[in-house]
């Protein structure tokens, strides 16, 4: 059964959203997640079974148009949440290389917030962000 909002919830669009544990938590925190993008297979079958009622879009981000979520928005975006892909970042990642293109997958935020204008970004704490110059570049933008 879908989660009924308030009409004053906060609405959201959830980046590289994986299985949708940050939907989950901005869900019981009263948050209205009306949309979402990612590209894992079966992260996004777990996103679909868990939040049936959000517009997952299962794609390459840079093929994703962020008008798609324009009518799920009548009265704008309140937050837009960036959970960068962590391998390229991750020290954990053994086989980490600069020239890992996935890095700057998370530069796709810049368009979605451009267009979308969300009153409020949020991004994953990835302390390699920093370390890769991702973060300043972001910052700029």
């Amino acid at each position: 059964m879908p989660t009924k909002y308030p009409s004053s919830a906060f609405t959201v669009i959830d980046l590289y959203c994986g299985s949708g544990a940050v939907t989950h938590g901005l869900k019981d925190a009263g948050f209205n997640v009306v949309g979402a993008v990612d590209f894992d297979m079966m992260a996004c079958n777990t996103y679909r079974s868990n939040h049936p009622e959000s517009h997952l879009i299962q794609s390459d981000i840079r093929e994703v148009c962020p008008s798609v979520f324009e009518s799920k928005l009548p009265q704008g975006l309140d937050l837009l949440v960036v959970c960068a892909p962590c391998q390229p970042f991750s020290s954990q990642n053994k086989k980490r290389s600069s020239k890992d293109d996935r890095a700057n997958l998370v530069l796709e935020s810049i368009r979605f917030s451009e267009y979308l204008k969300p009153k409020l970004i949020l991004f994953e704490n990835v302390p390699g962000l920093e370390r890769e110059g991702v973060f300043d570049t972001l910052r700029k933008n």
